[in-house]
């Protein structure tokens, strides 16, 4: 007996001891309610080891501080239950929502410092983490019921105070702990990224492998120049005209979905390419092939978009267009290849189904990047839905006082209103032709489009039509496919490697190829990602199919304007003349920002 109390004062003492420890604020307390020994207490008569730990309900360590809840320790389990379902959770995707959450655009100082005060209610400077889940709670509204509310917000602030933690916090949450945390989060390369550059990386050896044999087949069917320009404008034209139809139909059903889909058409228009007898065989093709490049390219680059912020987007992009030109690098020479061994139906059949397989594991690998925030209330119509989240605010003051709101109000009346005007693609084509209107307005957002598009009126005119003729050409190059193959795969290769590793392959023609290629390097991606900067979240998307119009207005232009040049003065003279238009573009871009 005197062995047994002695043992339970010992414990008395010992529990008694970790807990004035807890209560200095070496670990967290609060009057949260931990999850470690949550319903023993209350499911049988508390035993005195039991009395004795009964302390602990008021205060968690860092280790475990995420499964901490600020209600009654009967949600306890559900906070076991939400630490499993956050380790499930990409920290990628929980920051994402956090930073949608908080209201982040910029990223800049000021929009952090603002951030940061919309947590701190009391404006004493900390934020603890009660407080921090109230704050997340009163503006993470687009929940479809309550305890997916809660999980949400469990994750965001748990994931936000553990990065404090590891930044030298302790039980709250100051400014330099929340920015530092924050930038280091939005700095981060988000790892869903890869099996979307892998889908680029195959359509690129699939793009590739028809370079040098389209020639050939051109060249077959006794076309000219000015035919030949046609005909890659006809696939600018379907994509100029598939671009807002993409952007309505990627926000209605998915990222994942329009790449798939659009995967799938070009597989089609490629199989046509290999029955191709007369001009309007190749010029529906082609057609077709627009038409698919633009959904895949609605759901690559918003998926980018989803998953990056401004302090990496550069960063992110740059994997999906260093992906597509490695395989545009290994495709021509594969085209030539197989052109040489199974003729141009072969080639063409094989790159069908190539496009294929692409859409089948890209449905399989990639994940779905749209934001929960866009997806449509039951019974409203979806593209009125996504339509009114991409509405920017008519005026700065209309913007902050939707910056203030909780997340999702701001657009509850839209979707409604929209769905009630008709819905369907033709009023959202309407609603997004006047969404371009504020875009429009902003100078350094006309520079940027006419940039790319007089990048595109280059590269269409030249390389996509004049350039493959040429070396094709019995009277100048007469190259073979597998020649024209390694040329282009040498021009790729620059885009990816730079010009030193294949310096030793320069002559004559190849260092024309090597120039043109480090130039098209600088305007790859670049534009695409400044353009995703210098507007807002909820206009990103159609800012993106903006810069993607007026790329398409480039390439249509340019295949027919240079083409028909050929035509008249030679395609010697229509590359000169070419190449001066885009010279004096670049030179007025940065003229104007200056």
């Amino acid at each position: 007996m005197w062995r047994r109390a002695g043992q339970r004062d010992l414990l008395r003492r010992g529990a008694g001891t970790l807990n004035s420890i807890l209560q200095r604020g070496q670990i967290a307390s609060g009057g949260s309610h931990c999850a470690l020994y949550g319903n023993h207490t209350s499911q049988r008569r508390a035993s005195p080891s039991h009395r004795a730990l009964k302390p602990l309900h008021g205060a968690c360590t860092p280790s475990i501080r995420h499964v901490c809840s600020s209600q009654d320790p009967q949600t306890s389990q559900s906070g076991l239950r939400g630490k499993s379902q956050l380790d499930a959770t990409p920290e990628s995707s929980v920051a994402l929502q956090l930073f949608s959450t908080l209201g982040l655009t910029t990223f800049s100082p000021d929009d952090l410092r603002a951030a940061f005060d919309r947590l701190d209610a009391t404006q004493s400077g900390v934020v603890s983490a009660s407080a921090l889940r109230a704050a997340l709670r009163a503006r993470a509204q687009t929940a479809t019921n309550e305890s997916k509310l809660e999980h949400e917000v469990e994750e965001m602030s748990a994931l936000l105070m553990r990065r404090a933690l590891e930044s030298g916090g302790a039980n709250e949450l100051t400014y330099e702990q929340f920015r530092h945390s924050v930038t280091v989060m939005a700095e981060a390369r988000d790892s869903r990224i890869w099996p979307i550059a892998m889908t680029m990386l195959v359509a690129g050896v699939a793009v590739g492998i028809t370079t040098p044999v389209m020639p050939l087949l051109v060249r077959s069917l006794g076309l000219g120049e000015a035919q030949y320009g046609a005909v890659v404008s006809a696939f600018g034209a379907a994509k100029l005209l598939s671009n807002v139809p993409s952007a309505v139909l990627v926000d209605r059903y998915g990222r994942r979905t329009s790449m798939t889909a659009g995967l799938c058409v070009i597989s089609l228009s490629t199989l046509a390419l290999s029955f191709a007898g007369s001009v309007e065989t190749l010029l529906c093709a082609r057609a077709m092939t627009g038409v698919g490049v633009s959904a895949l390219l609605a759901g690559a680059t918003n998926s980018v978009a989803d998953i990056s912020t401004p302090l990496n987007r550069a960063r992110m992009m740059a994997p999906m267009t260093v992906a597509f030109s490695s395989g545009t690098v290994l495709g021509p020479a594969i085209g030539g290849g197989l052109a040489g061994v199974g003729g141009i139906p072969f080639t063409f059949s094989t790159v069908a189904g190539l496009f294929f397989a692409n859409a089948v594991s890209t449905r399989l690998l990639t994940s779905e990047t749209k934001p929960a925030h866009q997806h449509p209330p039951r019974g409203t119509s979806a593209t009125a839905s996504s339509t009114a989240t991409a509405t920017p605010p008519a005026d700065a003051a209309t913007a902050k006082a939707a910056e203030d709101q909780p997340r999702g109000s701001a657009t509850q009346a839209s979707p409604q209103k929209h769905a009630d005007a008709g819905g369907g693609i033709y009023s959202a084509l309407v609603q997004t032709v006047r969404q371009w209107r504020p875009l429009l307005r902003s100078s350094e957002m006309r520079g940027v489009l006419g940039l790319n598009a007089a990048y595109w009126f280059a590269l269409s005119g030249t390389q996509m039509t004049l350039l493959p003729l040429m070396l094709a050409d019995a009277d100048r190059f007469s190259l073979t496919p597998a020649q024209i193959g390694g040329l282009f795969a040498f021009q790729s290769a620059v885009s990816v490697a730079g010009a030193a590793p294949s310096a030793w392959l320069a002559d004559k023609a190849v260092a024309v190829l090597l120039l043109w290629s480090i130039g098209g390097t600088l305007l790859g991606s670049a534009p695409t990602a400044h353009a995703s900067n210098i507007v807002g979240m909820q206009n990103r998307a159609q800012a993106l199919a903006l810069m993607r119009t007026a790329g398409d207005v480039g390439l249509l232009s340019g295949a027919s304007v240079v083409g028909a040049a050929a035509t008249l003065i030679g395609s010697e003279a229509a590359m000169q003349t070419t190449a001066s238009f885009l010279l004096c573009s670049a030179a007025s871009y940065v003229l104007l920002r200056r």
